[in-house]
């Protein structure tokens, strides 16, 4: 594990070293993990990636994702993420009551959602606007990946939507 995160280092340095202002560690496994195992077998890992890339490039934002990781936010907090991505069966209002007001949370549609209509991507746009009840500390995006099949104009939609909805 100790190789991989070396590796990981030296990858997000490069991408960063040639512009990114941002990146992002996923842990798509990780939710199949008990809180002890995570603990012992993944959180030394993950602490060495963000401090490293804290220290070589202060300014850029970790994000930390896992998948199915509700029972672990506390613990991929603790590894040194400044952003928390969660998934689409995590509730922003409870991670804010775990992790803290002023965490940063990235998420969190259900990506099946963005398979159907525009109407129906909205819906779901608007539940997850709802939950995170106005706290600036978000960044919307998808509780996983976009899907093959997902119609470009619904994703452009919900940007729009999203940028109505939020304007400052």
């Amino acid at each position: 594990m100790q190789r991989l995160a070396e590796h990981a280092v030296t990858s997000i340095g490069s991408q960063l070293d040639a512009g990114a202002a941002a990146f992002q560690l996923f842990d798509s496994w990780a939710g199949n993990l008990t809180v002890d195992e995570y603990r012992q077998h993944v959180l030394p890992f993950s602490t060495f990636v963000f401090e490293q890339l804290a220290n070589t490039h202060p300014h850029a934002r970790g994000i930390h994702f896992g998948l199915g990781c509700d029972h672990l936010l506390e613990l991929m907090q603790q590894a040194g993420a400044t952003v928390i991505g969660l998934d689409w069966r995590t509730s922003i209002a409870d991670a804010r009551k775990r992790l803290g007001a002023d965490t940063v949370i990235q998420g969190n549609l259900n990506p099946e959602l963005v398979l159907g209509d525009v109407a129906t991507a909205i819906t779901g746009t608007d539940q997850v606007l709802a939950d995170n009840a106005g706290n600036p500390a978000h960044i919307f995006n998808l509780g996983h990946g976009v899907q093959p099949a997902t119609n470009p104009d619904v994703l452009a939609a919900i940007v729009h939507h999203v940028h109505e909805r939020t304007a400052q």
